[in-house]
């Protein structure tokens, strides 16, 4: 999964970068993503080669002032997951002018999906993050979750147990998190993205690099960087006494700034 919390979704500027992260995975995931639902309509709609399009020209119209929530699945019920799963929120001009609130990106993708593909994850999120000029965001292994509200809460408490067993693996419920992260991070990930302001607050970005675990690089985009811990994610097990050191020295490192 990756997830992206950034400001100024109302402006046309930021806009345009959400729309062609938007537009760039139902092109790679066609046939895989088969319904979405958008702000102009109730209930769910065809997710086919036109959805982008369809987006683009809407959002275009909708006033600054104009929240909007966009998610395409490939999901056949609300009840079920599906490993192929992009979801937008992008906050009012009021909204973030009066609450602070964020807008957000979170897209998931199978296990072996990068595997198969030139482009791997972190250049992935790096280009995403760049483009929105993300606040603070993070990649790495997640759970696929249902659609469905309810359904989330049914398994929830399931859920719960084993992302407190895999400390790898990220329980991201954006939409119910964005009060408490407007201005910090909720923690860290394989992959862990943050804005100028936020490295600024540890030191900035050289300070940061210097402290990083070994095998950690730090990757610069246009207004933040993104931090790598190693070459691949890890899950971890604490049942096994196997919680990854380099994520407990990158969750100490930004604890100053962390929710």
């Amino acid at each position: 999964r990756i997830t992206l919390y950034f400001p100024n979704g109302f402006t046309p500027t930021v806009r345009t970068a959400l729309l062609a992260c938007i537009a760039e995975y139902l092109r790679d995931a066609a046939g895989a993503v088969t319904r979405g639902s958008v702000p102009w309509s109730r209930g769910w709609v065809a997710a086919g080669p036109e959805l982008a399009a369809q987006l683009e020209t809407w959002v275009a119209a909708a006033p600054a002032n104009t929240p909007w929530d966009f998610v395409a699945t490939g999901a056949a019920e609300d009840d079920e997951a599906s490993p192929f799963h992009i979801e937008v929120v992008s906050a009012a001009s009021w909204q973030q002018k009066t609450d602070g609130q964020l807008s957000y990106l979170t897209a998931t993708f199978p296990v072996t999906w990068f595997s198969r593909r030139e482009e791997r994850m972190p250049a992935l999120m790096l280009k995403w993050a760049g483009r929105v000029v993300a606040r603070h965001g993070y990649g790495g292994f997640s759970f696929f979750l249902p659609t469905s509200r309810s359904a989330c809460a049914r398994i929830e408490g399931h859920v719960y147990q084993l992302a407190l067993r895999h400390p790898g693996i990220e329980l991201d419920y954006p939409v119910s998190q964005l009060q408490d992260v407007s201005d910090r991070p909720k923690g860290i990930n394989w992959l862990t993205a943050l804005g100028d302001e936020l490295l600024d607050a540890v030191g900035g970005p050289d300070a940061v690099a210097a402290q990083l675990p070994d095998g950690a690089r730090l990757h610069r985009y246009g207004g933040g960087a993104i931090i790598q811990l190693g070459a691949a994610p890890q899950i971890g097990d604490v049942v096994q006494h196997n919680v990854p050191e380099s994520y407990a020295e990158l969750n100490r490192l930004l604890q100053p700034i962390r929710v």
